[in-house]
């Protein structure tokens, strides 16, 4: 800043010294020094916007990454779960692909076993219709031959009878004792023939029993009792063949030896 001196008089004879400084200069530094400063301010301010930016920016951005690590995790976690349920859902097909093939296999088996019961039932059925025919040809036989026998016997003793009754009497006697005898023995004969003829109608009436039973057994539906009955004795067993089995022999489409021995 210039400045300069001067000496005024007063009037009394004496001076003053005076300051005086140009106004243009005063007002420059003036404006210097407040530009100055203004520009301090701004450039603080500046500075610490940007600080806050920079911090702003700096927390968003590990936000971001915050975030996109979580995201990560979340996707991983669901691609491990889906996964996991692919997994899942393929061992469930396998398994029941594999219970599928199981029943297919268990269906097969009890359609050929029974199967092979029907044919033996209805060869069984054939067997005992061709005895009882070729039983009941032998009977009307038997009885023809002895009816023949009688005939014939009947005739010689008639033309034994007719011939022989000027014989003696006790040759008549012994003739008349023969024929008593032979008398008793063709009713003792025919009195066997009917028992063994009762004895076979007796067994014939309690296979056709059974038969009933077997045909009242697959009636249905069931009286209440007796299907819970039968509901506890199939539950009992455990074994899914062993079950199929006995409901089969209930059902008649198996015979064990015993049985079939007693028909025959």
């Amino acid at each position: 800043m210039a400045m300069s001196f001067s000496v005024v008089p007063n009037g009394r004879g004496r001076s003053i010294v005076a300051l005086r400084s140009s106004t243009a200069d005063v007002v420059s530094d003036l404006e210097i020094d407040t530009t100055e400063k203004s520009q301090r301010s701004l450039l603080e301010a500046r500075l610490v916007m940007e600080s806050s930016q920079r911090a702003k920016i700096a927390g968003a951005a590990a936000q971001a990454a915050e975030i996109e690590k979580e995201m990560a995790k979340a996707m991983a976690a669901k691609e491990q779960e889906q996964a996991n349920a692919r997994q899942a859902e393929a061992l469930l097909k396998q398994q029941q692909e594999r219970e599928v093939a199981q029943r297919a296999l268990l269906t097969e088996r009890v359609t050929r076993e029974a199967k092979e019961a029907r044919e033996a039932a209805e060869a069984a059925l054939v067997a005992e219709q061709a005895r009882q025919k070729a039983e009941e040809e032998a009977r009307i036989q038997a009885e023809e031959e002895a009816k023949a026998k009688a005939a014939e016997e009947a005739r010689l003793a008639e033309e034994a009878r007719l011939a022989e009754e000027a014989r003696l009497a006790a040759i008549l006697k012994q003739q008349q004792e023969t024929e008593r005898n032979q008398r008793a023995l063709l009713s003792a004969r025919l009195t066997r023939e009917a028992t063994i003829r009762a004895a076979e109608q007796a067994r014939l009436e309690a296979i056709e029993a059974k038969r009933a039973e077997k045909i009242r057994f697959r009636q249905q539906p069931k009286p209440k009792d007796e299907e819970s009955t039968l509901a506890t004795k199939y539950g009992a067993m455990e074994n899914v063949e062993e079950r199929a089995y006995h409901i089969l022999m209930d059902l008649g489409l198996f015979h064990n030896d015993d049985e079939e021995d007693e028909e025959m």
